[in-house]
């Protein structure tokens, strides 16, 4: 008897400690500026270079399509100073990636009465490349037919993404994966993809995997 008292009386304490407690959640403010605009414009590798091309943003707004007449041209619009898109390339790769903030983060809320503005849009060439897009909450439109991909490997969170091939890619795809959290996303015409393998995980979210197209392997 005394047990099942200790018992309950423990179970009330916590009760009441849990009523009592208050949980504080929030993310850090950002500070917004004048819109700065960095242009992209790198220049095609040597004949048979296959590039492996990497776009890490946080939230914002991604454009990317093909046309480039070389490697990838465009232009990134942000107004956070701190988000500066840092380009790093070399014989085999190209890398542009989002700045972050004093506390390592590129993540945040503008502050009262500011508009974050952080919008890529990029075009890539005819180089054979990998590519890999790392993202936050963004919305993304990436038009991808008939560019040369040997993979594509996109990571996002709480996205609203449209994904299209509406042409076919002449490169052999040896793998597509996404991977997502609480999205919408729409890939359309996959069988243009040429891919070998599809690996699709998302989480709670509203998902579109549309097989049409061209089904060349």
């Amino acid at each position: 008897m005394k047990r099942s008292l200790l018992a309950v009386l423990a179970a009330l304490a916590a009760a009441s400690l849990a009523c009592n407690m208050n949980f504080n959640f929030s993310l850090p403010q950002v500070k917004t500026g004048p819109t700065e605009t960095l242009a992209i414009n790198e220049p095609a590798p040597p004949a048979g270079t296959v590039m492996d091309v990497t776009l890490e943003m946080g939230a914002g707004k991604l454009d990317v399509q093909g046309g480039a007449a070389g490697l990838a041209e465009g232009q990134v619009r942000y107004n956070v100073a701190e988000w500066k898109p840092t380009v790093i390339r070399n014989d085999k790769s190209l890398t542009i990636t989002q700045g972050q903030d004093n506390n390592g983060a590129n993540i945040g809320l503008p502050g009262k009465g500011s508009q974050i503005v952080n919008d890529w849009a990029l075009k890539l060439g005819s180089t054979p490349m990998s590519l890999t897009v790392n993202a936050g909450a963004y919305q993304g439109t990436l038009a991808l037919g008939g560019l040369p991909l040997r993979s594509l490997s996109m990571h996002d969170g709480a996205s609203n993404s449209k994904v299209t091939f509406d042409s076919a890619n002449p490169e052999k795809m040896a793998e597509l994966t996404y991977e997502t959290g609480a999205s919408t996303v729409s890939l359309t015409g996959l069988a243009n993809a040429n891919a070998q393998t599809i690996d699709f995980t998302g989480g709670a979210g509203d998902y579109e995997l549309d097989f049409s197209g061209k089904l060349l392997q």
